[in-house]
């Protein structure tokens, strides 16, 4: 058998993009995993303003263990389980990424 991964990608509309509920799903998603991989735990105004105006934005990114806590890269033992990742950008419009959407999903089974 392998181990095949299960991936999820959802984009928003270019057209329109409800502002508050980009911004909503970003505060829960920091709720629920904390941090980010760039240690920022919340939305600042840049983050906001480049939401608002549609503009490209890098947004948040989190690689998550078995105990859904941030990876730690240095610890050689630990392994990665699956990964969120928000972002946005003009051809695409709101994205929201996970990677190992399989493990994820088991972890909970």
């Amino acid at each position: 058998m392998t181990n095949l991964l299960t991936h999820v990608f959802l984009s928003s509309s270019t057209d329109e993009l409800p502002v508050r509920a980009a911004t909503d799903a970003v505060t829960k998603l920091i709720r629920i995993y904390g941090e980010d991989m760039q240690g920022s735990t919340d939305l600042d105004v840049q983050d906001i303003t480049a939401i608002e105006n549609g503009e490209y934005w890098l947004g948040k990114t989190w690689h998550l263990n078995k105990a859904h806590g941030l990876q730690d890269f240095d610890n050689s033992a630990e392994q990665n389980a699956y990964s969120v990742t928000v972002s946005m950008n003009a051809d695409e419009g709101f994205n929201l990424s996970i990677i190992g959407y399989n493990r994820l999903l088991k972890m909970f089974s």
